[in-house]
């Protein structure tokens, strides 16, 4: 998909699945870039000379939302949320703390995000504007990446290296699955896809949305992150090391739904009616007719001749 001779990270599909946003490295800056999903038609949208990552398309495909920093000095750095509007990149969120990990929800209107302004990184909700803060987490464990499901219901998050899962006002707080996982998930239809460090290098795993099956996706020998499915449900991108450089790739999924399938528990019977219950005692009442009473009076016979 993409060149190693510099680093690209940091995937967003557009929602009709056609194009992919990324981050390009180099020596002298970053840009945020966009191609199809071919990877022909590669374009910079803007450059910055700080860092920035995060993007997310909102579900139009006509804005895409990102993190950046506001400075190359160290004391005075901390990130922010920008926003790209097709035609100029401006703040849309800073706060008084580093705020990153902006994601669309499904239907425009907010934008779940990880903010530090409570001390650490927690989950917070805002309008598409950048109003109407809410917190939806308080652990005092970083809460970072959080990820909408399609149906805008849930938001998974990695929360000290697992995946969590709550309802989008923040009830309902669940761990899925202990993974030592990076810092991205993407979540299309039933499956959550997320890089861990399992077996000691960095390769993505998916788990569906109740954390009861798990599958590696992929078992490469180079580190290997930045999980981002289509919304098609039937691609997913993902970067890896190549020359000592991060390149994207794509693979197809579509062939991945049966492993990672709930195995539905087998139904538990009804209560028997009065009819199956009076069916139930005349098999039992033929049993002792045909075949135990017999039994017994030829014994019976034998011991009293």
């Amino acid at each position: 998909m993409t060149d190693d001779s510099t680093n690209q990270h940091d995937i967003a599909w557009s929602p009709d699945s056609s194009r992919i946003v990324y981050v390009v490295d180099r020596n002298q800056g970053w840009e945020l870039s966009i191609m199809n999903a071919d990877g022909s038609g590669k374009q910079i949208l803007r450059a910055f000379h700080a860092w920035i990552g995060h993007p997310s398309f909102n579900p139009d495909g006509t804005k895409i939302v990102f993190s950046t920093d506001t400075s190359l000095t160290p004391e005075y750095r901390y990130k922010t949320i920008w926003l790209w509007d097709g035609r100029e990149a401006k703040t849309l969120y800073s706060g008084k703390a580093d705020q990153a990990w902006p994601d669309y929800s499904p239907d425009g209107s907010r934008l779940a995000f990880a903010s530090k302004e409570a001390g650490n990184f927690d989950i917070w909700l805002m309008k598409e504007d950048g109003t109407g803060l809410k917190r939806l987490t308080d652990s005092p464990e970083d809460e970072i990446a959080p990820e909408w499901s399609p149906d805008g219901k849930w938001i998974a998050y990695i929360r000290g290296g697992g995946v969590w899962k709550m309802r989008a006002d923040g009830s309902r707080q669940v761990k899925l699955v202990s993974a030592n996982a990076s810092d991205r998930l993407s979540w299309s239809g039933e499956f959550i896809a997320y890089a861990s460090k399992e077996g000691g290098i960095f390769n993505i795993w998916g788990t569906n949305e109740n954390g009861t099956r798990k599958l590696k996706l992929t078992n490469l020998s180079s580190n290997t992150g930045d999980p981002g499915f289509s919304p098609d449900g039937k691609r997913l991108a993902y970067t890896t090391v190549s020359r000592g450089n991060r390149s994207i790739w794509v693979m197809d999924f579509s062939n991945y739904e049966a492993p990672l399938a709930d195995t539905p528990a087998p139904p538990t019977p009804p209560p028997a009616t009065v009819e199956e219950k009076a069916i139930s005692w005349t098999v039992i009442g033929a049993i002792l007719i045909v075949v135990i009473l017999p039994v017994a009076w030829a014994i019976f016979r034998a011991l009293f001749r």
